[in-house]
């Protein structure tokens, strides 16, 4: 018995450090910068990029570890962390913002809101992740960021691994120097100035204006999947029309959903930069516009109808997409305004009642096991997911 006390207590000690925590385990963290954002070819390349290499290394490290926890060696000599952490670093707080936002779109489920932190730079980025990484574990955090493949084009982003903590501050200015690739440079800048000259010169001419308007979103950085359909539909009507441009419309809904007070609602993301970024893989960002304004169907019919007025002096068609629902009341809405009477015609996005609640369960689900306080608790309220899927599931009408 006693034999059996010391050899149990050794294999304890080699699990479990002094501090309590267990040994052998470890955190992935990923460092991207948020670079300067505008609705740019450049600048949206750029960080579509990005997004794409860190979804890739996310799904790639999370299986990894899932293959490395079947193995009867790490079940028993250690707990596999299979939430890795992705820090955007740099930028103003709405850049971020947006640039978390596709991120975690696009890695959903495997990346939660949680596992996304936002820092102005490099040191604050590393106490917010000691904080962030679980306790129980000894610390040890692997660290990577994500670079791209030159100074001039950089639209071919990959995710480097640069090594621990420890190797991080020894190394902080070369970390800090890979940061900044993400950064345009005066090159760039005079590039995107050469942008936005053109899109000024497009949208002058455009006569037909295709308006997406987008919907509540289902988390503080996480769009609907109706937002996003509706962005793709005005992306394949404008594609099939190159006299057209794209007003994408909806003002920052999702501050209604940040958990802290402050800069998380001043930096809350538009529904309408949301969608432009998401579109900006398919077409050329200076064919579109933002109206960030609104926060209701009224506020998006007024408002892009003064964008109009001062950009698009010679549209004279009007196509409005939404889902099917929503365009029965928006229609007539739009059309009480002067600009659009007798020249707006209706456009239905896809609208897949299944694959929305699927999408909302995933949601709650993961804040349930995200905030350990027994998931979705506003039932009942309007805003609320659980509300918003019980309204799905009953065929009522509302947000979705």
């Amino acid at each position: 018995i006693l034999l059996l006390i010391g050899i149990a207590a050794q294999i304890a000690s080699s699990i479990i450090s002094s501090n309590g925590r267990l040994k052998h385990t470890y955190t992935d963290v990923v460092f991207v910068p948020a670079s300067s954002f505008s609705v740019s070819d450049i600048g949206g390349r750029c960080k579509q990029s990005a997004v794409r290499a860190v979804g890739e290394w996310v799904e790639r490290r999370v299986r990894e570890k899932e293959e490395e926890r079947e193995n009867w060696k790490a079940r028993v000599w250690s707990v596999v962390n299979l939430k890795p952490i992705v820090v955007v670093v740099g930028g103003s707080c709405r850049e971020v913002r947006v640039m978390a936002s596709m991120i975690l779109f696009d890695s959903f489920p495997r990346l939660h809101e949680r596992s996304i932190v936002f820092a102005s730079n490099l040191s604050k980025a590393m106490d917010e992740v000691e904080e962030l990484a679980d306790p129980r574990y000894a610390g040890k955090l692997h660290y990577y960021v994500t670079t791209f493949a030159g100074e001039e084009e950089m639209e071919v982003a990959q995710v480097e691994r640069i090594g621990d903590s420890a190797d991080v501050a020894k190394r902080k200015e070369e970390v800090e120097s890979k940061l900044q690739q993400g950064v345009a440079k005066l090159s760039m800048r005079k590039k995107v100035m050469e942008e936005r000259r053109k899109r000024r010169e497009f949208l002058s001419q455009a006569t037909h204006v295709i308006i997406a308007v987008g919907n509540f979103p289902v988390g503080e950085l996480l769009p609907s999947r109706d937002t996003v359909w509706r962005a793709e539909a005005a992306v394949e009507l404008a594609l099939a029309d190159n006299t057209s441009a794209i007003v994408y419309s909806g003002g920052s809904t999702s501050r209604m959903l940040a958990r802290g007070e402050g800069e998380a609602e001043a930096c809350a993301v538009s529904e309408a930069r949301v969608m432009a970024l998401h579109s900006s893989r398919r077409i050329s960002a200076w064919r579109i516009a933002m109206e960030e304004m609104s926060m209701s169907t009224v506020a998006n019919a007024r408002y892009t109808a003064r964008l109009i007025e001062e950009s698009f002096p010679n549209a004279s068609k009007f196509t409005l997409v939404s889902k099917p629902d929503h365009l029965r009341w928006a229609m007539p809405i739009f059309e009480k305004v002067e600009v659009f009477a007798g020249r707006l015609q209706a456009a239905a996005s896809k609208f897949d009642r299944e694959e929305m609640m699927e999408n909302l369960r995933s949601v709650i689900e993961t804040r349930r096991d995200d905030h350990h306080d027994g998931g979705d608790t506003c039932r009942g309220l309007p805003l609320c997911l659980s509300t918003r899927l019980d309204n799905l599931e009953r065929g009522i009408g509302g947000i979705d």
